[in-house]
């Protein structure tokens, strides 16, 4: 009896089981494997823009969110003719702001536009991730009208910041204790009693003696934001809105002005609820006290839409985004300034939603001629348009289709962003970093890890000098250098990243909140899927669960999952009955709180599903996913990762029990779906494959088997190296087939191969090790080679007496064996 840790057919069970048992926006893989790819589908990160890396799965084909980094939310430049904060320089009334895109950053989560008295916008697709993925946000600056602008009680534009600092990153915590004490789930809302003024119009000369002081408060903080240093902005221009509420009065223009000012600067710190709560309580006023096309009041209104998409309030961004591009152009015009910002705004939303098609990319386009012949091709608003264009292409383009024309159109975007920006604002600045990013992303993409790391390390290096270490988008590099590292499988680098991540966050937040709890699960997966440490894993899971339990309530959706989260890592480990309590009390919940046909219900349908097939009770696992796979089509859709995986799953089951004939029918069609939706070299169309060459071996359909089994293997040595540990499987599946096939030559080197892989990844005596050592043997036996059968027998059967007994089973064949080749 061969030595064999597990059956391929079961492996790979397990890792589509934990794809889909994972999917309600779990990032912790649950099976051991090789460090996660990028987040799925090349998701867009919020707000920074796309996970690093272009899409993917997990080593152990769970899904993943990437952490989110790198690209931005648009940065507005400073209102150059503004006349709160800084003299007029133009003739036109409008404002003027530039947009950083944010995913790992990420990533990728993993932006938008920016405008002359602009606001950030988020938007974005990947990390994958994952991964919504997770997660490009992107920034806007609402820029005012250069032609139809009425003229202004309030300043002609405002100094266009989006991104305050930081004003209140404070002390650093200390380590997380046993017991968890949360702070705050989130940033303090807006001090209602703050009031920020700014003159609407500008001040008369009369003003009250504070005024001289008031103007060059405003200066200094315009001059901090045209800079990039939006958290020292942000302190500015609050205490300039304190004194013309103190000298105006709260409900004059100019105070009103001076704080849509402060909440747009609040928006490019990062507190985005500080500035969606602001947002809220100036719109009803300033909607009283401007006319409006007012660009004072169309700037507030883009800082309100990009507040709720960073905030992750995604559906309502998008819904308000649309509602407002539509009554912009009723209004203005459809090539009016502020139209085609809210126009463009409205598609980032799509794209952080990952609902952006090639319909859209071509809106964006028009957007982008529109203001190149509007307004000039140097304009901040057409360099904005024409990063997001470059950013939307990458995103929406797959891996295998890049290549060629459409990265040289992304290539050309991006140099000519770059050059502008940099002409513009100097090399040191946030939109400069943002458009770089781009570039990394790329490398990630191609694998260029070393190209990519160096990449973030200079956004990075910009984000820390212009916003400081703590902002969220510095933060975002930093987890964007982390995937990279844990792809290349430096995992101490990738958790030191991680931990420095943390710390900023804690000290940004006050405490623990749900940024600083999704880098814990980024460390989790580290431990559980890369380090094999589940009970790390675990005890950094219950940590979680523990504060989400006592800030949410223990029924709150995102509670529920961490705790699917810790019923997978328990089922990993082997702790059956424990896992299964967690998953009836979690059925019990989902059953009360969403019914028996939600998805959140459904997922964990499928973990009990796969709890009987962990207690070898196959015709009720297939029962169960027999069940679950309609039930996925109609609630999600033919085309959903969940209906797709469970119905891979069920074929996996069907050949796990001796169906074959029905294994390969699942497997084929939801390879058909997978090579339609993902491309070829995507993990689950791999993974597909890899299922159903092994179904054809079980045939004896040998050509089928091998031609499959081939193609997987090139595309893995191709995308994860040929010691990764996805190519080892592959290699050793490749190698079986020729074994069964009687073909004993081809398979020789190939299980030559697979020794030196298998010692180098799990030592020497590693049960995997010593089946394919056993299979060597044989094979040199059985095509004659006596000499090299017995070099291997030799020491193999040494290590098994020593791993086992001399008395085992194993060790007995083995020297019988080894008896025939003297």
């Amino acid at each position: 009896m061969k030595i064999k840790l597990s059956l391929i057919l079961i492996s790979a069970f397990i890792l589509v089981f934990f794809f889909l048992v994972s999917l309600n926006n779990a990032e912790l893989s649950a099976q051991d494997g090789p460090p996660s790819a990028a987040g799925a589908g090349e998701e867009a990160k919020k707000p920074n823009g796309p996970a690093p890396g272009d899409g993917g799965e997990s080593g152990n084909g769970t899904t993943e969110k990437k952490p989110e980094h790198v690209i931005h939310p648009p940065m507005p430049d400073e209102a150059e003719d503004s006349s709160i904060g800084g003299a007029p320089t133009k003739n036109d009334d409008s404002s003027e702001g530039g947009s950083a895109d944010g995913t790992s950053g990420s990533s990728g989560k993993t932006g938008a536009s920016s405008g002359k008295a602009a606001e950030p916008e988020g938007g974005g697709a990947v990390s994958g991730a994952a991964a919504k993925n997770t997660e490009v946000k992107e920034r806007e600056a609402d820029s005012s009208p250069k032609q139809e602008a009425p003229e202004k009680t309030s300043a002609d534009s405002a100094a266009e910041e989006e991104n305050a600092s930081p004003g209140e990153a404070s002390k650093k915590p200390e380590a997380p204790p046993d017991k968890p004490t949360p702070d705050k789930a989130a940033p303090d809302k807006a001090d209602a009693s703050v009031k920020s003024g700014s003159a609407a119009s500008p001040l008369p000369s009369t003003a009250a003696p504070d005024k001289d002081k008031l103007e060059s408060l405003a200066s200094e903080a315009a001059a901090l934001y045209k800079q990039g240093k939006y958290p020292q902005a942000e302190a500015k221009y609050k205490e300039a809105a304190d004194g013309y509420g103190s000298v105006y009065g709260p409900d004059d223009p100019k105070t009103l002005e001076a704080r849509v000012l402060h909440d747009r600067a609040l928006l490019m710190a990062g507190r985005y609820p500080e500035s969606v709560a602001l947002s809220l309580e100036l719109l009803p006023a300033l909607e009283k006290a401007v006319p409006q096309n007012d660009p004072i009041l169309l700037q507030l209104q883009n800082v309100l839409g990009l507040g709720r998409l960073y905030n992750d309030e995604d559906e309502a961004a998008l819904d308000y985004f649309e509602k407002l591009a539509d009554a912009r152009e009723a209004y203005l015009g459809p090539e009016h300034p502020q139209t085609l910002v809210s126009r463009r705004s409205f598609l980032v939303a799509k794209r952080a939603l990952q609902e952006m098609d090639q319909a859209d990319l071509a809106s964006l386009r028009r957007v982008l001629d529109t203001q190149t012949r509007v307004w000039g091709e140097y304009d901040p608003e057409t360099l904005e348009t024409r990063h997001q264009l470059a950013l939307s292409i990458f995103l929406l383009t797959p891996r295998e289709e890049f290549a060629g024309e459409k990265e040289k159109e992304v290539r050309r975007l991006v140099a000519e962003t770059l050059e502008a920006r940099k002409r513009r604002y100097g090399e040191i600045h946030p939109d400069v970093s943002e458009t770089l990013s781009i570039y990394a992303l790329m490398d990630e993409r191609a694998e260029k890890y070393d190209e990519a790391l160096k990449g973030y390390q200079d956004v990075s290096a910009i984000e820390v000098q212009t916003l400081g270490p703590d902002h969220p988008w510095s933060v975002n590099s930093y987890l964007a250098m982390a995937w990279i590292e844990r792809r290349r499988e430096r995992y101490d680098q990738a958790l030191n990243l991680l931990e420095n991540s943390l710390n900023s966050r804690l000290r940004f937040y006050g405490g623990e909140t749900e940024h600083s709890l999704k880098v814990r699960y980024f460390e989790a997966d580290i431990y559980f899927n890369d380090l094999n440490d589940p009970d790390k894993a675990l005890d950094i899971l219950r940590y979680i669960f523990e504060c989400q339990e006592a800030t949410l309530g223990p029924e709150n959706s995102q509670t529920l999952n961490t705790l699917l989260r810790m019923a997978n890592v328990l089922e990993g480990k082997g702790e059956l009955e424990e896992s299964l309590g967690v998953f009836n009390r979690l059925l019990e919940i989902r059953l009360s709180n969403s019914g028996p046909d939600h998805p959140d219900t459904l997922s964990v349908y499928s973990a009990l599903a796969f709890h009987q097939y962990l207690q070898n009770n196959l015709p009720k696992a297939r029962e169960l996913f027999e069940d679950l796979v309609p039930r996925y089509r109609k609630a999600l859709g033919a085309d959903h990762d969940d209906t797709l995986n469970s119905q891979l799953t069920l074929g996996i089951i069907y050949g796990g029990i001796g169906e074959n004939e029905k294994a390969k029918a699942q497997l084929e069609s939801a390879l058909a779906s997978f090579e339609r939706l993902k491309g070829p070299d995507a993990r689950m169309t791999l993974l597909a494959k890899f299922c159903l060459a092994q179904i054809h071996k079980n045939l004896g359909e040998w050509d089928k088997a091998l031609a499959l089994s081939k193609e997987v293997l090139a595309a893995r040595e191709r995308l994860a190296g040929p010691v990764g540990v996805d190519t080892v499987k592959s290699r050793y599946q490749l190698a079986e087939i020729n074994l069964a096939a009687g073909d004993r030559a081809s398979a020789l080197p190939l299980l030559e191969e697979l020794v030196r892989n298998q010692t180098e990844l799990f030592g020497p005596n590693d049960t995997r090790t010593l089946a394919t050592r056993q299979d060597l043997a044989e094979c040199y036996r059985d095509l004659g080679d006596k000499k090299k059968a017995r070099e291997v027998y030799i020491p193999l059967l040494k290590d098994v007496e020593s791993v086992y007994s001399p008395a085992n089973p194993v060790a007995t064949k083995l020297r019988n064996e080894l008896a025939l080749v003297y």
